[in-house]
């Protein structure tokens, strides 16, 4: 995600937003919030602290999930599980074609 982030980081065409599930993350252990486990992992995207209106919004049912959604807000692109490297540049590519021409 921070990959994908620094990717378009200059194009404000392009976001990338974590919506945090809270569901069994082992990673939360002991911290309040999604936002410390972000500053002390140096994540700098947008993370919205309870994902779960998103979620069923998009009609995710498993994660973790990785959604691109178009300008028309149709989703043009998705990765169910691990973020491989592959998955993330296919989803970086999908971003780049969904934006809008102009």
């Amino acid at each position: 995600m921070q990959v994908l982030h620094e990717t378009f980081a200059d194009d404000s065409s392009v976001q990338v937003l974590a919506a945090h599930m809270g569901i069994g993350d082992e990673r939360m252990r002991g911290r309040e919030t999604p936002a410390e486990y972000a500053e002390e992992n140096g994540y700098t995207y947008l993370m919205v602290a309870d994902g779960r209106e998103i979620a069923a919004a998009l009609g995710v049912q498993g994660i973790p999930r990785f959604v691109v959604i178009g300008p028309d807000g149709s989703i043009v692109a998705e990765h169910r599980g691990r973020l491989t490297d592959e998955a993330r540049d296919r989803l970086a590519d999908a971003a780049r074609e969904a934006r809008p021409t102009g």
